[in-house]
């Protein structure tokens, strides 16, 4: 059953009331699972939900509610914001590891225009975001069913229902692995002749520090582009890395490290407050 206008608009008027944290534990209660079992029957079913800019995304319910787009008509507001702030007419963006529905591929191609491109790299979820770009009708988009690597050639990535990964943690939760090619991001730009990459966001469960280890040739360059980056704890300590490796690593290459806040304004990251923080911009240019 898709949602009404009507009950999104309800939706998103108790999410944006009460915030993402409350909304969440409310959902939570006995009477929140009621009202939500109510509105959907069968959660599995796809079916295309209507959000800002007129930007489609086909999700179940499940992953609708889990993403916040049934409420809010986006995915991640703050970092929706930072790419509007970023990004505009010409530039190029790519899209490392976009799950199902590549929200932020979708509002940078937006943002990028005609004369831009959008480059997205996702070799699990390749046929649900074939889908979502079809009926967005977008043209200036590259979907690339390859995973990015510190190597080329084959890897085996682990995949469960919500997410995939190079790091061979997944094994021991019996997660099905899958053959799929890789590329270091050097080659593929080389390759392709991309140039003037204005910013690179790695969402890749673990696997970041191989995905910047196979595009130093990109972040030396003194016009490099900036990066928004997943640094999720335990994911990477299961990959062998943690977040100070991580931000070390680019500070060697000159980036300075900031937490994006509300509407996508950006401050210097402190090691103490900010442990917490599972997303973080990377830039050589001062903000």
């Amino acid at each position: 059953m898709i949602p009404t206008q009507l009950e999104q608009r309800i939706f998103r008027a108790v999410y944006q009331l009460l915030g993402s944290s409350l909304s969440t534990r409310l959902s939570q209660t006995g009477p929140g699972k009621k009202v939500l079992r109510y509105l959907s029957k069968n959660k599995r079913n796809l079916d295309i939900y209507c959000g800002i800019n007129n930007l489609k995304l086909q999700l179940t319910r499940k992953e609708a509610e889990e993403l916040g787009f049934i409420y809010l008509g986006l995915i991640n507001p703050n970092e929706t914001a930072l790419i509007g702030h970023i990004l505009s007419e010409g530039d190029v963006f790519i899209d490392v590891g976009a799950y199902v529905d590549a929200w932020h591929s979708l509002v940078a191609s937006k943002m990028v225009g005609g004369h831009g491109k959008v480059y997205i790299f996702e070799p699990i979820f390749y046929r649900r975001l074939e889908n979502n770009l079809k009926i967005n009708k977008l043209h200036n988009v590259t979907l690339n069913k390859v995973a990015v690597s510190d190597k080329n050639g084959y890897s085996f990535l682990y995949k469960n229902n919500e997410a995939s990964s190079l790091i061979s943690h997944q094994i021991k939760n019996n997660f099905p692995k899958i053959k799929v090619k890789t590329t270091k991001l050097d080659t593929y730009v080389s390759q392709n002749k991309i140039k003037k990459i204005k910013l690179i966001k790695i969402d890749v469960e673990g696997a970041e520090m191989k995905v910047l280890k196979g595009s130093k040739k990109i972040l030396n360059k003194k016009n490099s582009p900036d990066l928004l980056v997943e640094v999720v704890d335990n994911l990477l300590k299961d990959a062998g890395n943690n977040r100070v490796k991580t931000i070390s690593f680019l500070k060697k290459l000159g980036y300075k490290v900031y937490t994006i806040t509300g509407n996508g304004n950006l401050q210097a990251y402190k090691t103490k407050e900010n442990q917490k923080i599972n997303n973080l911009f990377f830039s050589k240019k001062k903000y």
